[in-house]
């Protein structure tokens, strides 16, 4: 965009003011945003909130007794599947209204692949055996 006039930068503004917050993320859930928005915020915002915690829940789980790590990444590896198929449901009903070509079922693709393998890091924390 060359230029945005005053009004156009404020309304950018305030559609970034609405992202993350529940609405924006019902709408994502939904279907209800772009192909690009629902695949690219939605991965890229979940890996933005689940890596550093991750980081930090590595770290915490040091000062709990031995195998009281497992049970809390378990835990964090089921929510981070939960939240990637949220995101994958929202990919798939976004690209199944969308016009756009090609580009929509590559978004799909990927998705499926992104919450196929959180599923099976949540398995594997859980069970303690890949069988793949």
């Amino acid at each position: 965009m060359p230029d945005p006039t005053p009004r156009e930068l404020a309304a950018i503004q305030e559609q970034r003011r609405a992202m993350f917050r529940p609405p924006w993320l019902r709408d994502l859930v939904a279907g209800r945003l772009t192909v690009g928005e629902t695949f690219w915020a939605g991965h890229l915002g979940l890996e933005f909130v689940c890596v550093p915690t991750w980081f930090i829940l590595m770290i915490a789980i040091r000062a709990l007794p031995p195998g009281g790590g497992l049970a809390v990444m378990g835990i964090f590896t089921t929510l981070q599947s939960v939240l990637s198929v949220l995101v994958t449901l929202g990919v798939i009903r976004s690209a199944w209204t969308s016009r756009t070509r090609g580009w929509r079922w590559v978004a799909v693709i990927f998705s499926l692949i992104f919450s196929a393998a959180s599923v099976l890091i949540c398995a594997v924390t859980w069970t303690g055996e890949y069988t793949g």
